[in-house]
């Protein structure tokens, strides 16, 4: 689903550079003046479309940078407690996470 919406905004977005190239070559006929407005539509939703399309990266971007140092950090964490809590607390958490005795931890 993904794949396929970002080539439908690929696609409305060549459609409307198209739709301003016919409106400035048809602008320079004296016939078809009223195109010229087709000019100014595609000029806004350009930078709707750019606006949009700027927002989606950030959020994306943010959304995996965060995942990923979120799975990172879980993964040292679970494997070891000490960089952490120091090496007093640590061993204690480590044998609560690990399943092992504290009395043989501590």
């Amino acid at each position: 689903f993904l794949k396929a919406s970002i080539m439908g905004l690929f696609l409305f977005s060549l459609a409307v550079a198209f739709a301003g190239f016919i409106g400035i070559l048809s602008n320079k006929s004296h016939r078809c003046k009223n195109v010229y407005h087709l000019i100014k539509i595609t000029g806004i939703i350009s930078a709707l479309l750019g606006t949009i399309a700027f927002l989606l990266a950030a959020v994306s971007l943010s959304t995996s940078v965060l995942w990923h140092d979120a799975c990172e950090m879980s993964k040292i964490v679970t494997s070891d407690f000490e960089p952490f809590l120091g090496d007093k607390i640590a061993p204690g958490a480590n044998a609560c996470f690990n399943d092992t005795n504290l009395a043989i931890a501590l």
